[in-house]
């Protein structure tokens, strides 16, 4: 018998190596929503600035009738110093003001105070007005006149149009946006502090009545001793021809 054929073992295919899984990529995280800024209305933040503006304009005319004006007079040295005092009445006005602003709201109520002072609608008439008049002119004195009857006639309603006029005057010198730039001297906090006092019964409403009762007080007691000087002046029959040859050639050298 021919031998028997050894099976020839067949090889089983290699198995194909699996390939490599990579590793998965990490998903970015989702981005978080910015949170929204908050408005500057919220609680703790500013207020308005035209509002802010507002507070500080009706302060600064306060001060500027609260403020006190001093004069030193130094005849040795040759000097005459003027003081404008606003710690005397206005302090607690001062006060609530941050101490960077104070200074400043000192100068513009002084600026403001100079403005006004030489305008010319304090005298009673306009620039034009005085211009235009001529003693020598017989119409122009008819027409005086004749306004100074009309006046007489209706003098309730003058009173009144003399304060509008005087009103109008006052707030085509001080202006709203001459206080935005105060800003630089407040933080947030602080404004809405101010604003926040001016309401009534708050620091700032409280102040402002403190400073006008105190220069009250003041005048009223300056009045009283006017009223005292004069009843002594009364008692001597030669002060009132002093007082009439003051500017007259007839004042005597000193004795």
């Amino acid at each position: 018998m021919p031998p028997a054929k050894k099976a020839i073992a067949k090889k089983a295919p290699a198995k194909k190596a699996a390939p490599e899984k990579k590793p998965a990529a990490k998903k970015a995280a989702p981005a978080k929503k910015a949170a929204p800024a908050k408005k500057a209305a919220a609680k703790g933040g500013a207020p308005d600035a035209h509002k802010f503006a507002a507070v500080l304009l009706d302060t600064c005319k306060v001060l500027m009738t609260v403020v006190e004006t001093q004069m030193e007079e130094d005849p040795k040295n040759g000097t005459v110093v003027t003081t404008e005092n606003f710690h005397c009445h206005g302090k607690a006005i001062l006060d609530c003001l941050p101490e960077d602003a104070r200074l400043p709201m000192m100068k513009i109520a002084l600026m403001y105070q100079e403005e006004l002072d030489s305008d010319p609608f304090l005298f009673g008439g306009d620039a034009a007005d005085l211009d235009d008049y001529d003693e020598d002119d017989e119409d122009g004195e008819e027409a005086e006149l004749e306004s100074h009857a009309v006046m007489r006639a209706d003098d309730g309603d003058d009173d009144d149009d003399d304060s509008d006029d005087d009103d109008d005057e006052i707030d085509d010198v001080m202006k709203l946006e001459h206080f935005l730039h105060f800003k630089q001297f407040f933080t947030a906090a602080e404004a809405k502090a101010l604003v926040d006092g001016s309401d009534e019964g708050g620091k700032l409403d409280k102040a402002i009545d403190k400073a006008l009762k105190s220069l009250e007080e003041a005048e009223q007691l300056l009045f009283d001793d006017d009223e005292d000087d004069e009843d002594d002046a009364d008692d001597d029959e030669d002060d009132d021809d002093d007082e009439d040859d003051v500017w007259s050639e007839n004042v005597p050298w000193k004795a």
